[in-house]
């Protein structure tokens, strides 16, 4: 191997080494959001319910 081949090889293997990190960041933000966004649709739901005990109430 010569200086370019080693050069590229090491580009190469940066190169992974980045994609496989920013695949793992990725994943984990996207499980992240994916259970605020169920958090948050749950807190609407109870805060629907709630809601509409007490418009129940208006005018008794």
């Amino acid at each position: 191997m010569n200086t370019y081949d080693l050069a590229i090889a090491a580009i190469a293997t940066w190169g992974s080494t980045v994609h496989q990190g920013v695949s793992t960041t990725g994943q984990v933000r996207g499980t992240a959001v994916g259970a605020v966004s169920a958090a948050g649709v749950a807190n609407l739901d109870a805060m629907d319910e709630e809601n509409a005990v007490e418009l129940g109430t208006v005018g008794q």
